[in-house]
């Protein structure tokens, strides 16, 4: 795995948020309909269901690295094998949501349906559901209509970026040597600052896998 687990973490934002859109009276026998990623070819929207001309576009706008640097973390198989070496790190990254609605009405327009995945993405089933992707939530930003008139109608859109962190990881495929020994010494003082004699202290204590 290197960076973002984007093969797990894509698919599983799709299937919650399509969730979460979706009225609370959806017939599970309708139409299937799901969001969908927006730098990919979409879908037709569905003529007819409760989600009738609704599209839920998703897309990455930006990922910031939190903290000034990534861990790095060294790891070994077994006493003799080679250590692995791998960096990870917590990643800001904001997703944009984006709702287009043809068909509107005083239940669904695309505002009411940002507004719908706002209030349940702070349900505890939602939020554990994210943290099995390991997605957090940062912050949910407001909602802003940019709906457009287009052949003498209004097409109901608007937008909301999600701010999220995710962890990013890369594993070296070559391995950094292995552990020979541990070498533990210890400097423990009395209240005066003075060097304490062995035992309390260990003086070259070496330790071999």
């Amino acid at each position: 795995m290197s960076g973002i687990p984007w093969r797990d973490v894509n698919p599983g934002l799709v299937r919650i948020l399509s969730a979460l859109a979706l009225p609370s009276s959806s017939d599970p026998q309708g139409p299937k309909w799901a969001a969908e990623w927006k730098d990919r070819p979409l879908a037709a929207t569905p003529d007819r269901g409760p989600m009738k001309g609704v599209t839920l576009t998703m897309k990455i706008t930006t990922v910031i690295g939190i903290g000034s640097d990534d861990d790095v973390r060294y790891e070994q198989d077994s006493p003799t094998s080679g250590l692995r070496e791998t960096s990870y790190g917590l990643r800001r990254v904001t997703l944009r949501l984006e709702v287009n609605s043809s068909e509107v009405d005083d239940s669904q327009w695309a505002l009411s349906i940002l507004e719908r995945i706002r209030t349940r993405l702070r349900r505890r089933r939602v939020i554990r559901s994210l943290l099995d992707l390991n997605v957090g939530i940062i912050s949910i930003l407001a909602a802003i209509d940019i709906s457009a008139k287009a052949s003498q109608r209004v097409q109901s859109r608007a937008v909301m970026d999600l701010l999220l962190t995710m962890v990013s990881s890369d594993e070296d495929p070559v391995t950094v040597g292995w552990i020979a020994g541990v070498e533990i010494t210890s400097k423990l003082q009395d209240v005066d600052g003075q060097l304490l004699p062995t035992p309390p202290n260990y003086t070259d204590t070496i330790t071999t896998p």
